[in-house]
């Protein structure tokens, strides 16, 4: 029965830095630190794999419920990290614009004999 315990202890501790994880997923990208994200990455992997370590078959009836929330969290997680995801290229996208237009700007402000009227710093 220890085994039992120890089995559920490492799929709690996968839920809770799942939960944990999703909050940070959830907020605004500039205000989820990576470090933090890849903590607790590192950490529900782990107690998923001690969790596959200790299981053994027929465990599945005993444990429905949370595998079941598990798998729902993992699908709720992957959904996160996608929108997460596509904030960031949106972001880089906007950056990636704004370098585009301040290039187009010095090279209008370094064009010849009317770049240097137009040159403020001069």
């Amino acid at each position: 029965m220890d085994r039992h315990a120890d089995l559920r202890a490492a799929y709690d501790e996968a839920l809770a830095a799942g939960a944990e994880l999703l909050d940070l997923l959830r907020a605004p990208a500039a205000e989820a630190p990576a470090e933090r994200i890849q903590q607790l990455v590192d950490r529900r992997d782990a107690a998923v794999r001690a969790a596959v370590a200790l299981f053994r078959p027929g465990d599945q009836e005993a444990l429905r419920d949370v595998l079941e929330a598990l798998v729902a969290q993992q699908r709720a997680l992957e959904d996160a990290l996608d929108r997460a995801m596509g904030e960031l290229r949106r972001r880089l996208q906007e950056v990636e614009a704004v370098k585009a237009t301040a290039r187009r700007s010095r090279q209008v402000m370094d064009a010849g004999r009317r770049g240097r009227l137009l040159d403020q710093r001069r």
